[in-house]
């Protein structure tokens, strides 16, 4: 019950300024006529054709700029491309084959080294061997010269 009295106070408040204003207005003859008021609305809906105008134009500037930017793009895209393949160019015309006698000679001197490789690798398990043998037999020195002295 309160908040509605509070309500119902402030309500008047309220009607009271606007009451107020309106004879404050009335008294300076700033109360708009009817002709003043249809003035208003006319000047309104131009201002309205005008703004809808301007954004017809900024839409179709925005458009021509995304096209714009996209060719910009697709330039930048063509010229990376265009230096990259100048590059390649010039690295394959650059760039000699060895002649066919240098690559068989190559291929022998492979062959000849993966055949000596071949060969010092069965030297070298031959010569493990008789480390491992040569060990055993002077492990059986040691102990046999031990057990003499004994």
């Amino acid at each position: 019950m309160e908040k509605l009295r509070l309500n119902s106070a402030a309500l008047r408040t309220q009607l009271r300024k606007c009451k107020d204003q309106l004879r404050q207005k009335e008294e300076i003859g700033e109360v708009l006529h009817a002709v003043d008021f249809e003035q208003l609305k006319i000047e309104n809906s131009q201002y309205l054709a005008k703004i809808d105008e301007k954004n017809q134009e900024i839409q179709r500037l925005k458009a021509i700029a995304a096209r714009t930017l996209h060719i910009v793009n697709s330039l930048k895209e063509l010229t990376a491309e265009q230096k990259f393949n100048k590059k390649f160019q010039a690295h394959v015309e650059s760039y000699h084959v060895p002649s066919i006698m240098n690559f068989v000679q190559l291929r022998a001197t492979e062959r000849q080294l993966s055949k000596e490789e071949a060969t010092r690798k069965r030297k070298l398990k031959i010569a493990e061997m008789a480390l491992i043998r040569h060990k055993k037999m002077w492990r059986q020195v040691l102990r046999s010269g031990l057990s003499g002295e004994v």
